[in-house]
C-alpha cells in the first residue's frame, strides 16, 4: 500500500538560537530521519538551512506510487521525487 501520510509533523523551521529537530516520531506508515544541513548546534542568524528527511516505509507500506512532491512540512519548501520518500 503507498505511503498515505503527506505531513511530516513535528520539523519546526528555524529561529536564531533555537536547537535544530533532531528526531522525527514514527507513524503507521513510516520511519524518519531528519538531518541538517548546516549542522549547527542551535541555529544562528544570516544562514539558509536545509533539512533532508529520509522516509522509510514499515512493513505493508511503499513508497511506489508516492507523487512527486507528496511530502510536505508547515512553513516549509517541499520536494521528493516520484516514487521516493
Amino acid at each position: 500500500v503507498p505511503i498515505a501520510t503527506a505531513c511530516i509533523a513535528g520539523v519546526t523551521a528555524p529561529v536564531i538560537g533555537a536547537t535544530p529537530v533532531s528526531s522525527i516520531k514514527d507513524t503507521s506508515e513510516y520511519t524518519a530521519v531528519i538531518e541538517w544541513s548546516p549542522e549547527d548546534a542551535t541555529f544562528v542568524g544570516n544562514t539558509a538551512y536545509t533539512a533532508t528527511i529520509t522516509i522509510t516505509p514499515k512493513a505493508g507500506y511503499t513508497l511506489t506510487g508516492v507523487a512527486e512532491d507528496f511530502f510536505t512540512v508547515d512553513g516549509a519548501t517541499t520536494a521528493n521525487e516520484a516514487n521516493d520518500g
